[in-house]
């Protein structure tokens, strides 16, 4: 099955909300659909030069083509690249220090802290969290 015009322009839609959400800024971002087997969504990133490609794959199963999917797939890309992409890259490394990933981590937490955690403050007591 193949994924049209429409569920990339809905797919690149969702991870520039998702990017917004998690207030991921300074990156230089580009976004392609592009044949790739065996894959729903990937990405190539330069974390040091925060250069990345996210890409929705033409290629997917029938049985999981859906619009929720898509979303999902989005979602994934991002978190993945953008959020997760520095302790994905440190804990690969063979020379680290724990400092640095302390440091990755709490950046990390930090955005959660002020996206997820905000929200749900918001929903489970009404209180206004800046």
């Amino acid at each position: 099955m193949k994924t049209s015009k429409e569920d990339f322009e809905l797919f690149e839609k969702t991870c520039k909300q998702v990017i917004k959400y998690f207030g991921l800024k300074g990156w230089d971002i580009e976004f392609t659909h592009d044949d790739v087997k065996g894959v729903r969504g990937n990405l190539w990133h330069s974390l040091e030069g925060r250069a990345i490609t996210i890409n929705l794959s033409k290629l997917w199963e029938k049985w999981y083509y859906s619009e929720k999917n898509i979303l999902d797939t989005a979602f994934h890309e991002v978190a993945e690249g953008m959020l997760l992409g520095r302790l994905t890259l440190l804990a690969k490394a063979r020379y680290v220090t724990e400092s640095e990933i302390e440091e990755a981590t709490h950046d990390v937490v930090h955005i959660l802290q002020n996206t997820v955690f905000r929200d749900l403050c918001y929903k489970i007591s009404k209180i206004e969290v800046d």
